[in-house]
């Protein structure tokens, strides 16, 4: 359990999660510690309390988090700590991640809150016509692709040293706002049974794709 949940924790933390130490001046001056995750998923949230509550002792709670997004509100869930130990905590565990040192239960479950934080489930279908206009077979293709996107160098390294780890085959693409490592087909499949279940949005799309193909 403490395996899975740091995993995650930490695949979390460096895609959708925040943790920082902010000084401010009053009439006296403090600090301010805050470690946070938002999601719209409200068990992504469930889980990222969980690891707060057994990982660092922080009893915590799901908050309403507000977004305008093109004129409308969005709301969001959000988990926050805002204790200094726990903080101190999150900020050792996040710069000393040393990926050789960790089992593979730590790696998979980074994999897994990394995908739930940045990634992206998707069904891939399309018509096939060849160089000659005509239709060859199979003419109607069916795949699954696991999309993983972000600019953080060292976060996008970490990714790819897993999926390389666990001799997952994957694509980069220069996406121009991110860079893109995809991953279609069997090894998306591959990648869902290191990783699952994903969260229920995405592994729902997941086990519809697999009862479409017969999987």
């Amino acid at each position: 359990m403490k395996d899975e949940l740091t995993g995650y924790f930490i695949g979390y933390m460096l895609t959708d999660g925040c943790y920082f130490k902010g000084e401010y001046q009053g009439k006296y001056k403090y600090n301010k510690y805050m470690v946070s995750g938002t999601s719209k998923d409200r068990d992504i949230a469930d889980k990222f309390k969980q690891c707060l509550n057994v990982l660092f002792n922080d009893n915590v709670k799901i908050g309403d988090f507000l977004v305008k997004y093109n004129g409308k509100k969005l709301k969001y869930n959000i988990v926050k700590s805002q204790k200094k130990e726990t903080y101190k905590q999150v900020a050792n565990l996040l710069t000393n991640i040393k990926l050789e040192k960790l089992n593979d239960s730590i790696k998979c479950n980074i994999l897994k809150g990394m995908i739930d934080g940045d990634g992206c489930v998707s069904i891939d279908e399309r018509d096939r016509i060849d160089g000659k206009g005509k239709k060859p077979y199979p003419y109607h293709t069916i795949s699954l692709a696991i999309r993983f996107g972000n600019t953080d160098k060292k976060v996008l390294g970490i990714y790819k040293a897993l999926l390389n780890h666990f001799n997952i085959n994957y694509r980069e693409y220069d996406r121009k706002t991110h860079i893109e490592i995809r991953c279609q087909g069997n090894s998306a499949i591959e990648l869902h049974k290191i990783v699952l279940p994903l969260c229920n949005r995405k592994e729902q799309k997941i086990l519809d794709f697999l009862d479409r193909v017969g999987g």
